[in-house]
């Protein structure tokens, strides 16, 4: 009876080269944190423009400039269009959450928030997402979000062209989950994101996969309007899980919860 043969690798060669991984990926880390974020890379035509927010001296209103009101085919833009308006801090009405699942388990997803104000206005739903703000020709990578690869950005647009760009140009489904937080909340949250950009405009920062990904950046706005709203969860990095956890406590009503697709988005980001 011939002796089997002896393994390939030895246990000091598995060693050797995890060892060597592991010094790989803490150069990789190290590096990165000599970069700093800037404001005038060559920037995806999406994230090109950054909205331009002031808020009234009194805190009854703000203006938005630059905001995007792009529209789409399955092909991709088929217009570019911004605008500008003013909105009364006291006629926001409502808040919704939107989920875009990215995989097949449910784990990863992106979010955004869309506000809606009651009142005259031409663009009463305006919705913020929070994204890397990619250079051009740049795809979106996990670990590259990790190790500052992408600044960070708030993307503000008619609920029309955050909705559509996924469900039509992307191909994507969508859900959206309307939020139980009392509107007086709801008035600071969108006070904070506003500030934020105004900050950013001048202070640029990266974008993070774990602690300023899509959807903690939101949870995080919540918790500063009032500590301790939404306790950590491992749903903060594995953003899929989200909705749900944010549904189990309350915050959105997930027996309201409306499928969007590329057949029925028009009907959904409608004035209710």
């Amino acid at each position: 009876m011939s002796a089997s043969p002896p393994p390939r690798y030895g246990r000091r060669f598995l060693v050797r080269a995890l060892l060597a991984v592991a010094a790989l990926a803490f150069l990789l880390v190290a590096a990165s944190q000599f970069r700093s974020p800037r404001l005038d890379r060559d920037w995806d035509d999406d994230v090109a423009v950054l909205a331009d927010v002031s808020i009234a001296s009194d805190g009854t209103h703000f203006t938005i400039r630059n905001a995007r009101a792009w529209r789409y085919a399955s092909a991709g833009p088929i217009t570019r269009d911004t605008f500008a308006a003013t909105y009364r801090f006291a006629d926001l009405s409502g808040m919704a959450f939107y989920e875009q699942p990215l995989d097949r388990a449910g784990l990863i997803a992106h979010t955004f928030v869309v506000f809606e104000f009651a009142g005259d206005y031409a663009e009463p739903l305006l919705g913020v997402s929070v994204e890397t703000r990619r250079e051009r020709g740049e795809k979106y990578s996990l670990l590259r979000g990790a190790l500052r690869g992408f600044e960070l950005t708030y993307t503000w647009a008619t609920a029309t062209d955050l909705v559509e760009r996924r469900v039509k140009y992307l191909g994507y489904r969508l859900r959206q989950y309307p939020v139980r937080q009392a509107v007086a909340d709801q008035r600071r949250y969108l006070e904070r994101f506003l500030r934020d950009t105004i900050a950013l405009a001048s202070e640029p920062r990266w974008y993070n996969t774990i602690t300023s990904n899509c959807t903690n950046v939101i949870i995080a706005a919540a918790n500063d309007v009032a500590p301790g709203f939404v306790p950590f969860d491992i749903s903060f990095v594995l953003t899929g899980l989200a909705p749900r956890y944010l549904a189990e406590r309350g915050i959105l009503d997930g027996d309201k919860v409306v499928p969007v697709t590329a057949e029925n988005f028009a009907s959904v980001v409608a004035r209710r």
